[in-house]
């Protein structure tokens, strides 16, 4: 009858107690009085963990089980942060701007290669000259730099950010972020002033600037480099499509 009564109160505190209890919480149930020993009960969702000792005291209280008995609290490992990527369609759209940025940036170098001839068919006005040479200008910086190499940065960026190419996984793609780096930066540096100085000469000289030391050094330098440049590029192109270098896929 002591058992029977001790397992009638169990399911009367379990049916109130456990609908509300957590993975990693005890109810302890003390049936000392039902059995008259000390003996206690520590339940949870999954585990049910005994604590009898015999007391030669009436007075001593029991004591809880071992914590060797009870299972480890569940610890909640916290998840590293990913970054998201782009689905299809976002890659199809960012693809679409990359090669719109590529095109500006190359098809406005080799423009600006092909402005230069028009420099060596005897020309009989400085102002022509100028505006050449204002020209060239004009086309670097709003067709070649903004749309054209800064393009091909930002959404060089977005495609190694957001999909699972990242910076440096290729020697390829290294090899590709070593050339648009150098190249925005000797452009940046070298090949913008030196359009600049040209234009500005050719506006005070006119034709007079086609014998000008100063005026003449800028526009080799910057026909022979500006020339580099679209080479480099043109094998970057190539470099994109062919993948070179690519790794094995491991197995």
């Amino acid at each position: 009858m002591v058992i029977f009564e001790a397992l009638e109160k169990i399911q009367q505190y379990l049916a109130i107690k456990l609908l509300n209890l957590a993975d990693d919480e005890f109810i302890s149930i003390d049936l000392a009085g039902q059995l008259n020993q000390p003996f206690k009960l520590f339940i949870n969702r999954k585990h049910i963990v005994c604590s009898l000792q015999i007391q030669n005291s009436a007075s001593a209280s029991p004591k809880s089980p071992d914590e060797s008995y009870l299972p480890p609290k569940a610890t909640h490992h916290p998840q590293p942060l990913q970054m998201k990527t782009l689905k299809a369609k976002g890659v199809q759209w960012l693809k679409g701007f990359h090669l719109l940025a590529v095109a500006c940036w190359v098809g406005g170098a080799v423009s600006l290669i092909s402005l230069y001839f028009l420099k060596q068919g005897g020309l009989r006005d400085g102002g022509v000259l100028y505006g050449i040479n204002q020209g060239v200008h004009q086309v670097d910086m709003s067709i070649v730099v903004v749309p054209g190499a800064v393009g091909c940065l930002l959404t060089g960026l977005v495609y190694s950010i957001f999909t699972n190419w990242g910076f440096f996984r290729h020697t390829w793609l290294t090899f590709k972020w070593i050339i648009t780096v150098g190249a925005i930066i000797f452009g940046t540096f070298y090949l913008g002033p030196w359009e600049v100085v040209m234009m500005d000469i050719s506006g005070k000289l006119g034709l007079a600037s086609l014998h000008d030391p100063a005026y003449l050094y800028n526009q080799k330098m910057n026909i022979l480099f500006g020339t580099i440049q679209v080479g480099m590029l043109i094998v970057t192109i190539f470099v994109s499509i062919l993948k070179p270098w690519k790794k094995k896929k491991e197995h």
